[in-house]
């Protein structure tokens, strides 16, 4: 009996299970830290675009104000992302938007799925249940339909 218990606890020193713990917990937390930036992120960058579009149509001189730095910055990243044809863009208040109508479901669509999935992760983060399989479908569903838009736009 002694020799079982004693090849119990030397057992339990070599599972790690206290290192699994704080393995784990240190995984949830650079997964919940990643979740964050990325729902940040997504939503920011498409509030950013008509923001961007909306200070340009103010025809202040570039570099003037701190809109026009922004719209300066958001115009420069998108000529990265995008081809920006204006045949292919929505325009704002007779301005074109920093990227194409497609770029544009994308991005929206990106940042509809990450507010509905975050929110979806956080209530159950906080022991309340996970949304039901339906639900998860109408928010799938939901994101998909800038993109939608886009393609009966172009």
């Amino acid at each position: 009996m002694y020799h079982s218990k004693r090849a119990e606890l030397v057992e339990s020193d070599f599972t790690g299970s206290a290192i699994d713990h704080d393995e784990s917990s240190f995984r949830h937390a650079v997964m919940r830290a990643l979740r964050i930036t990325f729902v940040a992120g997504a939503t920011t960058w498409a509030i950013a675009l008509p923001i961007a579009t909306v200070a340009v149509s103010r025809h202040e001189a570039p570099g003037s104000t701190v809109a026009s730095w922004f719209a300066l910055a958001v115009y420069a990243v998108s000529g990265l992302l995008c081809h920006q044809r204006p045949e292919r863009s929505f325009h704002l208040l007779a301005v074109q938007l920093p990227v194409c109508a497609r770029c544009v479901g994308i991005y929206a669509g990106a940042a509809m799925a990450a507010l509905l999935f975050g929110a979806g992760k956080a209530s159950t983060a906080r022991g309340k249940r996970a949304l039901p399989v339906g639900m998860n479908r109408i928010a799938v569903s939901a994101s998909i339909v800038p993109i939608g838009i886009t393609l009966v736009y172009e």
